[in-house]
């Protein structure tokens, strides 16, 4: 394991950095791009959404268990959620609120068989947005919103579960 020496440790964050400081460069390999030609995640093509090879599971598996481990005499309950929530408990919490731009709804088809056309159609249509081409939004038109929506965070769970205990 690399820990740091007992020099080092002393030495102030600055004083560290100030040697091994080299300028930002827009084409430095990120920690990220390394994990994906290691195979360790897996690009979507979508920033921020990635695939997780069993490597990476691995590690997070044994992570939990160390830090289990490490708080044994604590006795913790460990809880685990799923990643969507009643609409109606989101609805009513404060958190819409504070952070709509965090908020993800669930959406699904519910039309019959002529709404299903509609969206299909709508599916074939291509937007032009500058150079680029992209589908054309119309097919959302056709969504409604289920009963779901995405856990925004688990502490929001947590306290609405505190609440009730």
């Amino acid at each position: 394991m690399n820990m740091p020496s007992e020099q080092a440790a002393m030495m102030p964050a600055e004083a560290q950095s100030q040697d091994q400081k080299a300028p930002y460069n827009a084409s430095d390999v990120t920690l990220r791009d390394r994990l994906i030609e290691a195979g360790i995640l897996i690009d979507t093509g979508e920033d921020g959404l990635y695939g997780r090879s069993a490597v990476f599971e691995d590690i997070v598996e044994h992570l939990n268990q160390a830090i289990t481990l490490l708080g044994a005499d604590q006795r913790a309950e460990v809880l685990r959620f799923l990643p969507a929530m009643r609409r109606r408990d989101f609805e009513d919490s404060e958190y819409l609120k504070s952070f709509p731009d965090l908020a993800g709804t669930i959406h699904s088809f519910q039309g019959n068989d002529r709404g299903r056309h509609r969206l299909l159609a709508a599916l074939e249509k291509i937007v032009h947005i500058g150079e680029e081409e992209e589908r054309s939004d119309e097919w959302m038109d056709q969504q409604k919103p289920t009963r779901l929506v995405l856990t925004p965070a688990a502490c929001r769970l947590l306290s609405d579960l505190s609440a009730c205990r």
